[in-house]
C-alpha cells in the first residue's frame, strides 16, 4: 500500500512540476514570438509613450484604463529597456509565470488532494487566456495574481498578533488596489468574512486589530478611487457604451434577462476559463460544446463548502457576486477579459469539486474516475498545443499583423503618400513613432458619418484634401470578411473600394494594406 502511495505521489509531482515547466514555456514562447501590438496595446502603448510619470495619472487617450502602478511599471520598462514590444509584454510575462506558483501555492495552502491540484494546475497553465494575457501589454494577467496575492495574504496573516505582520498585512493589501481596480472585489470579500467569522467567534479583541487592518485598505481605495478611479474612468459613460451589453440585467425582469445569464455562463467556461470544446465547433452543433463537466465540477465545490466549509464559501463566491451587483448598476462589465481575475474563485470551486468526486468514487473505479477527470482539462490543453503549432494564428480575433502590413508599404510607398486609417489600426501610430517612420496618416474613425451622404461627401473632401488628388494608401485593422455589411471594418473597406480605384493590396491575419487613386 506504502509503495502504490509512494508511486503516486511520485507522478503527481512529476506530473505537476511538467506541467508547471510547459506553462512556463508556452508563456515565453508566444512572448518570444514578438506579434504585432494589439489595437488597445497600441493604445496604452501610444499613451506611455507620450507621457511622462505623473501624466500617466491624468485621463488617459482611447479611453483606455490601467490601474496607476501598472502604468508605471510599464513606463519604467521603456525607460530602461526601450519601446519594443518585449518591453511593453515583460511585466506581464513576469506576472504570468510568477501566478502559476501562486496558483499552486493556493492549492497546498487550501489542502486539496493530489488529483484536484494537478487537474487545476493543468487549467492554469494551459488556459489560453491566461497564456494570452501574460503577452499583452494589458493589466489584465496583473490583476489575476493581485487576487491570488490576496488570498495568500489572508491565509498568511488572519491569525497574526504581532505588530510587524499585522503592519506588512495591511501595506500589502493596501499597495494591490493600486495595481488591481477589481482587486477590492476580493479584499472586501476577505475583510467582510474574517470580520464575520471573529465576530461569531466573540474574539472582540483581533477583530478590532482586524478591523484597523481592513479600514487602512478601504482608505486606500478610496484615496485611489477618488484621485484615479472617478476622474479617469468614471468620468464619461465610455464604459457604459462600449459594454452594454455585458452588464447583469439585476434584477432579471424577462425571459431575455434569464437567457443573459445562460449566455455568460457558456461564455464564462468558454474564456476565461478555456473548458469548452469550443475547437470542435466545426463538427458538432455550439451548444453540445458547453464544459457540462466543468459546470457539474463547480457546482458540486459549492455545494460542498456551503455545507462544511462555510468561510471558503464566502471567500470564493462573495466576490462573484460583488461583481455581479457592479456589473448590475452598469460600473463593471461582467465578461471575458474583465473576469480573469476571478478565474482563481472559479477554478478553486472546480478543484473542490473535482476533490469530492475524486473521494466518492475513486474506490469504485480509479481509471474511470481519473479519465473524467482528464476529459476536463483536454481542452485547454490541447488548444495549448494547437497554439504552438499554429502560432500566426495565437489570438484569435485579436491577431493583427501591423508590422506585416508597415513591412509591404516599407517596399511599395512613395514618401509623399498619404496613409489612412481606421480607429482599429491604432497601433500603426505606435509603430509610426517607434520606428522613426514619420509617415503623414490621418485616422477616419469609423462612425456615423459613412452611413449617409452628407457625412460620406465630408470624407471624402477631406480624403482629397489630404492626399492632395495623388495616390493613397489605406491601412484596415480587424477581421475583414468581404461581406460589405459585415461589421464597420468591412464598411470602411467598402467605402474606399466604391469611391477609388485600388490599385494594390496586402492581406495577413487582422490587417488589410491597399494602394488607391482618386478615380
Amino acid at each position: 500500500m506504502n509503495i502504490n502511495q509512494d508511486h503516486t505521489s511520485r507522478v503527481f509531482k512529476i506530473s505537476c512540476v511538467g506541467f508547471i515547466v510547459y506553462g512556463i514555456f508556452i508563456r515565453l514562447f508566444h512572448f518570444v514570438s514578438n506579434r504585432s501590438l494589439y489595437t488597445d496595446e497600441g493604445y496604452l502603448g501610444y499613451n506611455l509613450l507620450a507621457r511622462n510619470f505623473s501624466e500617466l495619472a491624468e485621463p488617459l487617450e482611447a479611453n483606455q484604463h490601467a490601474p496607476l502602478f501598472f502604468l508605471w511599471i510599464e513606463k519604467l520598462n521603456m525607460s530602461l529597456f526601450g519601446t519594443s514590444e518585449y518591453a511593453l509584454r515583460l511585466f506581464p510575462l513576469i506576472i504570468g509565470i510568477l501566478s502559476i506558483f501562486l496558483f499552486y501555492y493556493l492549492c497546498k495552502q487550501l489542502e486539496f488532494n493530489q488529483v484536484a491540484t494537478l487537474a487545476g494546475m493543468i487549467v492554469f497553465t494551459t488556459a489560453f487566456p491566461l497564456v494570452y494575457y501574460s503577452s499583452e501589454t494589458k493589466q489584465y494577467i496583473v490583476e489575476l495574481a493581485a487576487t491570488l496575492c490576496s488570498y495568500l495574504l489572508y491565509y498568511h496573516f488572519n491569525s497574526e498578533k504581532r505588530f510587524s505582520a499585522l503592519s506588512l498585512y495591511a501595506l500589502s493589501g493596501a499597495l494591490l488596489v493600486w495595481f488591481s481596480y477589481p482587486v477590492i472585489f476580493i479584499l472586501v470579500s476577505i475583510s467582510f468574512v474574517h470580520l464575520l467569522m471573529l465576530a461569531l467567534q466573540k474574539k472582540w479583541s483581533p477583530f478590532f486589530v482586524m478591523a484597523i487592518v481592513y479600514a487602512i485598505w478601504g482608505i486606500s481605495f478610496l484615496v485611489n478611487f477618488a484621485v484615479i478611479i472617478l476622474p479617469n474612468s468614471l468620468k464619461t459613460n465610455t464604459i457604459v457604451d462600449m459594454w452594454t451589453t455585458e452588464f447583469a440585467p439585476l434584477p432579471p425582469y424577462s425571459i431575455n434577462d434569464i437567457k443573459w445569464y445562460g449566455i455568460m455562463i457558456f461564455k464564462l467556461f468558454h474564456e476565461p476559463l478555456n473548458l469548452n470544446w469550443t475547437f470542435l465547433e466545426s463538427w458538432f452543433p455550439y451548444p453540445l460544446l458547453f464544459s457540462f463537466l466543468g459546470l457539474l465540477f463547480m457546482v458540486w465545490g459549492t455545494c460542498h463548502y456551503f455545507k462544511k466549509k462555510k468561510e471558503k464559501l464566502g471567500l470564493f463566491i462573495l466576490p462573484v457576486l460583488i461583481a455581479l451587483i457592479a456589473s448590475g448598476v452598469h460600473r463593471y462589465p461582467f465578461t471575458e477579459r474583465f473576469l480573469v481575475f476571478l478565474v482563481p474563485n472559479f477554478l478553486i470551486l472546480v478543484c473542490c469539486g473535482v476533490e469530492q468526486f475524486y473521494n466518492k468514487f475513486s474506490s469504485y473505479s480509479r481509471p474511470i474516475v481519473l479519465i473524467v477527470i482528464v476529459w476536463l482539462v483536454i481542452p485547454p490543453v490541447f488548444t495549448s498545443v494547437k497554439d504552438i503549432i499554429q502560432e500566426e494564428q495565437f489570438g484569435g480575433w485579436k491577431r493583427r499583423e501591423i508590422k506585416k502590413g508597415i513591412r509591404y508599404l516599407s517596399e511599395h510607398k512613395k514618401n509623399d503618400e498619404f496613409i489612412f486609417i481606421n480607429g482599429v489600426a491604432y497601433s500603426f501610430q505606435y509603430y509610426n513613432k517607434v520606428y522613426h517612420l514619420n509617415w503623414p496618416y490621418a485616422m477616419l474613425w469609423n462612425g456615423d458619418k459613412l452611413n449617409n451622404q452628407v457625412g460620406q461627401k465630408a470624407v471624402l473632401d477631406d480624403i482629397y484634401t489630404k492626399s492632395s488628388g495623388k495616390k493613397f494608401w489605406v491601412i484596415v485593422a480587424g477581421d475583414l470578411s468581404e461581406d460589405v455589411g459585415a461589421n464597420h471594418k468591412d464598411q470602411f473597406l467598402h467605402f474606399f473600394k466604391e469611391n477609388f480605384n485600388q490599385l494594390q493590396y496586402y492581406k495577413a491575419k487582422g490587417v488589410y494594406v491597399g494602394q488607391f487613386s482618386h478615380k
